[in-house]
């Protein structure tokens, strides 16, 4: 079999949760005996391929125009949506009365608004966002749901969401979810660096992926995440400032909401440690030596700091909207974002608990990579038999 995995053109500069999942399903098809090839190009070379796999509905501006070649030369296309509706995070999610103005706008002026911005701020992608602009953004990732062969999700709640937001889907859809890094469940350092390939910290030092669940060894709050009013961590910072517990939050400023971060440090109690993005090896002793890791998002997919945390031996707080109770069930603690007081509650009772072993052995036999990667080749073959069966009827 022979798959081309597509990832989006600015993968190098802004990476994310979606291009940590392209190149990780990348490393282990290719680890399971698939050949695959990576690439971020708008038309590439199909020769040969058996499909091709592309990867974030938002990102529909950009995917329509390859899903559409590949469509003219017969090459089946599988799709990793990452779809959540943002309306609630859009109306109530962001901090000031300006934002909240903007989010009481309807969803297609929002999204013709965004689509100027981006418009102004690439003059490269120009005519990409011109139709954009043009279609809107919900009216595009409806018309790429349509041309794709088959959706992969990560998470069963996902799907949901799916099937109402496009009624007549008829894709074939399957469940692959996300996974954690060979740091986390392997003693195999040689496989632990070439799983990273050519990320910048890919030769840092390998730390064992051991574990200490001494309650008297684990201390303080942590959250992973980039500074986004989606992830919402100016509630973590208040709820911690009520509780008068040390938080530490880590992580890189989404360039979308300059003012975030700065709003984050101005309400931040004594006890509120922010920190900018860190290297693999230091994210993973922050990992062992906190207490409880939370996120108070307006929705998480699956969130990989969150698997990473469990996976470390955290308790963990997330939030009830997206897919993460198809990863923890009834192992974690979670909050609905309409519920803002009922955080320092949950934190509290996730910090007053002991420690969750098992859960953190959930994590390690059933969500790293490999695993995904082999879900994913199995859905593969059944797009392959169902495309060539289809030929054969036709």
């Amino acid at each position: 079999m022979r798959v081309l995995m597509h990832c989006r053109e600015d993968w190098r500069n802004h990476s994310g949760g979606d291009v940590v999942q392209t190149r990780r399903w990348y490393f282990w098809l290719k680890e399971l005996g698939i050949d695959a090839q990576l690439t971020h190009e708008q038309r590439p070379d199909l020769t040969g391929f058996d499909l091709i796999h592309v990867h974030n509905i938002t990102r529909a501006a950009t995917l329509k125009p390859t899903i559409e070649y590949a469509r003219r030369l017969g090459i089946p296309v599988v799709l990793t949506t990452l779809y959540w509706p943002a309306d609630d995070f859009e109306r109530w999610g962001r901090p000031g009365r300006l934002a909240r103005l903007f989010g009481s706008l309807p969803r297609g002026v929002r999204e013709r608004i965004k689509s100027s911005v981006r418009w102004w701020k690439n003059p490269d992608r120009r005519g990409t966002l011109f139709a954009e602009f043009k279609r809107g953004t919900t009216g595009l990732m409806q018309d790429v749901l349509k041309l794709v062969n088959a959706i992969v999700v990560v998470s069963h709640a996902e799907e949901a969401q799916l099937k109402q937001f496009a009624p007549e889907l008829s894709a074939n859809i399957g469940w692959v979810p996300s996974g954690i890094d060979a740091d986390y469940w392997s003693t195999d350092a040689d496989l632990c660096r070439r799983e990273k390939m050519d990320e910048a910290d890919s030769h840092s030092a390998i730390i064992r992926p051991t574990m200490n669940t001494k309650v008297a060894a684990r201390d303080g709050i942590l959250s992973i995440g980039r500074f986004d009013p989606q992830k919402a961590q100016h509630r973590l910072i208040q709820a911690a400032n009520a509780l008068q517990l040390p938080l530490t939050l880590i992580g890189i400023e989404n360039p979308n909401y300059p003012g975030y971060r700065s709003y984050c440090e101005k309400i931040a109690g004594p006890k509120v440690t922010i920190l900018p993005p860190q290297e693999r090896r230091v994210l993973m002793h922050y990992y062992r030596q906190a207490r409880v890791h939370a996120q108070a998002s307006w929705y998480e997919l699956s969130s990989l700091s969150s698997l990473e945390a469990a996976a470390s031996g955290c308790q963990i707080v997330t939030t009830s909207v997206g897919g993460m109770q198809d990863y923890f069930g009834n192992r974690a603690w979670y909050v609905h974002p309409h519920r803002p007081e009922a955080l320092s509650e949950t934190i509290q009772q996730a910090w007053d608990s002991p420690v969750d072993t098992a859960l953190a052995k959930h994590v390690r036999q059933t969500f790293t990579w490999e695993q995904s990667a082999r879900r994913l080749i199995t859905f593969y073959q059944a797009v392959l038999h169902q495309t060539d069966h289809a030929e054969r009827a036709a």
